[in-house]
């Protein structure tokens, strides 16, 4: 088992990335409130108890404005449109606590989080009774102290990582800076990154069968950010698995993977500019997002979306999940470039921990029920268990 070089990416393709980072992620966010407008008119030891990040003030914008809430849109499919370059976001409350430990303190053994035991499953009901949002772990869910690094291990201080050589393995690190995977095969494990540069986690498309496990991705307490966690700029589908991810504007950003028993919270953003989403697929489908725990605590875009920016959706899974907060909870695909097939949301647990609706607007928006094999079944409310 080796860990990986730090290394910083080559900087002559950095304005190159960063352009299409920015342009992806701005597509990424800010197709919420368009198809609401459009709809409308028509040593760091890993403790589990951390100082919570300081309150990132923004006055809530007037409305109409950018990223002002709109009335929602009609019932039945909505259209995901063309986003526009001018077109802001909805700034939402101030951030919320997060797990995040302040920069500077030595490093030592991790503590508060046993080994994990294994993946978690969805059923009909998963476990606890009501109201599970408040303390996710107490009815099985994912949240800080059954994600992220495991109790007792001890991180090394590192910058940036290239992870560039086929198998390669990075474990046991505790990075200031990036993750950069070019290679296939590579796994992080075991390792907490702070980003804020572009990205905190980027896969390249040369990089398949990506996994990272038991590890937390953040940015530096209190700032500003409009960056994904982990941008999947290819094709791959990246595997994430008990990650612990805060602190940024988009958790995970990805065309198709598989996000499981993971915990997305406490999300950044740039007043006027982000538009922040738990986990994002843009294209083409092949997304599973299994038994995480994903709270979006801004009154914009959603915990899950799929859209249409680079093709149609099908063969995405929702299931077993405990969500909450963004403008609408889920986004279903629906788009201007085609028709859905295969999007299944079964068996979560929709929060008002936020919201009365689950979402500013409502549970979800651009799902169509009738395209063949979508599916909506199981959901229900945390609060009283009643069919969501």
């Amino acid at each position: 088992m080796t860990s990986g070089t730090p290394s910083a990416p080559p900087s002559a393709t950095r304005p190159r990335t960063r352009r299409a980072a920015r342009w992806l992620k701005n597509r990424v966010s800010i197709v919420a409130v368009l198809a609401l407008a459009a709809a409308a008119a028509g040593g760091i030891a890993v403790a589990r108890t951390n100082p919570s990040r300081p309150v990132a003030s923004t006055a809530p914008p007037s409305r109409p404005g950018a990223g002002s809430p709109v009335p929602p849109p009609a019932s039945g499919p909505t259209q995901h449109p063309t986003p526009s370059p001018t077109q802001g976001p909805n700034p939402g409350p101030n951030l919320g606590p997060n797990m995040k430990p302040l920069p500077g303190r030595p490093t030592a053994p991790t503590r508060g989080r046993p080994a994990p035991t294994g993946t978690g499953t969805s059923g009909p009901r998963p476990p606890g009774g009501t109201g599970c949002a408040a303390r996710p772990s107490s009815c099985g869910y994912p949240d800080a102290t059954n994600t992220g690094v495991p109790a007792g291990t001890a991180l090394r201080r590192s910058g940036s990582v290239t992870a560039d050589k086929a198998g390669q393995v990075v474990d046991g690190l505790d990075i200031t800076g990036e993750i950069n995977v070019t290679a296939s095969n590579v796994t992080i494990r075991r390792t907490r990154v702070t980003g804020g540069g572009d990205w905190v986690v980027i896969v390249r498309p040369t990089a398949a069968n990506l996994t990272i496990e038991d590890s937390e991705l953040t940015t530096p307490a209190g700032t500003p950010q409009d960056i994904a966690c982990v941008l999947n700029i290819g094709d791959t589908a990246p595997h994430i698995r008990r990650v612990n991810i805060h602190g940024c504007s988009a958790g995970i950003s990805s065309g198709a993977g598989l996000v499981q028993d993971s915990y997305i919270h406490d999300m950044s953003q740039v007043p006027g500019l982000s538009h922040d989403v738990g986990v994002a697929s843009n294209g083409g489908g092949g997304m599973t997002v299994q038994h995480n725990t994903i709270f979006n605590q801004l009154d914009q875009t959603a915990t899950v979306a799929f859209y249409q920016d680079f093709g149609t959706q099908q063969n995405d899974l929702v299931t077993g999940n405990l969500l909450a907060g963004g403008g609408y909870c889920v986004y279903g695909g629906t788009g201007t470039k085609g028709g859905t097939a295969n999007i299944r949301f079964t068996n979560n647990r929709f929060s008002r921990k936020y919201h009365p609706n689950c979402g500013y607007y409502g549970i979800q928006a651009s799902f169509n029920p009738h395209d063949p094999g979508n599916a909506w079944t199981g959901n229900y409310w945390d609060e009283t268990l009643q069919p969501a």
